[in-house]
């Protein structure tokens, strides 16, 4: 139809050219045609730019950007850039897309108006046979910005990932993802919630995650992952003064990216500072999560777990509850 809103898919690209043909042929076959289909390839060593123009000179839909490595949120902010279309979505390299996502995604932000759709996703390691989604009736459900803030927040019904939503133009354009920091996510997509008027969520799972054992968060423990305590604890602050009805969510929110700190520190006396400072928050503050009924049941229970001390602690985190 000519008069279909234009998609304007954003694919960040670093030395993934083991999986990339699998994320963009799940873009190119979907149900929903009228894309761009923008590649930002940030500085790969290895064949990746050459599969980037391999699917440009076969596909007039596909734009390429070769860029020095600036890292995922400045791919992003390139691929935004050049965004033509009046709805944005974010697909990491090594992820893809049910093939009717789109059409969905852009179905609900027509029928609704919607500034952000959100649908479900679904975790996927090498050793999953991603199964065939049964067709059911879709629910939707809308959410007031103070509701989705929460949610997001507590972490319950949608995650910070930019992936997996798709986004107006006009709303995922006054924001920029933070160059140079882990966890780019946290902050950027708070503020893009916070800035829409109307937040639709959608049970259908059509983005599949593929989870690396070189990914950042399964890797080893690096400073760079304080990062995610960084904008926490900014989140934490701007909360408490212009939502002070969420204070206990964005606490929330930051004792448990101090428990990941904890949980994936591979060395507590290398990192003894900010060990001792992450670990005394998590003391201080514990009781009132587990005293919280609206907390994430994980939340509360590494809370719990945590009065076994940290080493415990991470112990049973990494056998049990990491999946």
């Amino acid at each position: 139809m000519c008069n279909e809103p234009l998609v304007s898919v954003i694919i960040p690209i670093f030395n993934v050219e083991k999986y990339l043909r699998r994320c963009v042929n799940s873009i190119i076959k979907q149900t929903y045609k009228t894309l761009e289909i923008i590649l930002v390839n940030d500085g790969s060593t290895d064949n990746s730019g050459k599969i980037c123009e391999s699917y440009k000179s076969s596909d007039s839909r596909v734009h390429v950007i070769h860029k020095e490595n600036g890292g995922l949120a400045d791919a992003r902010n390139q691929g935004m850039d050049i965004a033509r279309g009046d709805y944005i979505l974010f697909v990491d390299s090594d992820d893809w897309i049910k093939k009717d996502c789109i059409q969905v995604l852009v179905f609900y932000a027509i029928r609704k108006n919607a500034d952000v759709v959100i649908s479900k996703y679904k975790n996927v390691s090498s050793k999953d046979v991603v199964a065939q989604d049964k067709k059911h009736r879709t629910s939707v459900l809308a959410l007031s910005q103070i509701t989705a803030l929460s949610c997001l927040l507590y972490q319950k019904k949608f995650t910070t990932s930019a992936c997996g939503k798709l986004y107006k133009a006009s709303v995922m354009k006054k924001e920029r993802f933070p160059i140079g920091k882990l966890f780019e996510d946290v902050v950027t997509i708070f503020n893009v919630i916070e800035s829409s008027e109307r937040i639709i969520l959608i049970d259908d799972v059509l983005y599949y995650y593929f989870e690396r054992n070189d990914s950042i968060t399964k890797s080893s423990f690096d400073i760079r992952k304080m990062d995610y305590v960084d904008a926490c604890t900014a989140l934490y602050e701007y909360v408490c003064i212009h939502y002070p009805q969420l204070e206990k969510a964005a606490l929330s929110r930051l004792v448990w990216a101090e428990i990941y700190v904890i949980v994936h520190m591979d060395d507590f006396t290398k990192y003894n500072n900010i060990y001792k400072n992450v670990w005394k928050h998590i003391k201080q503050k514990r009781l009132i999560i587990i005293r919280d009924r609206n907390a994430n049941i994980k939340c509360k229970c590494v809370c719990i777990l945590s009065y076994l001390g940290s080493k415990k602690l991470k112990l049973i985190y990494n056998k049990l509850l990491s999946k």
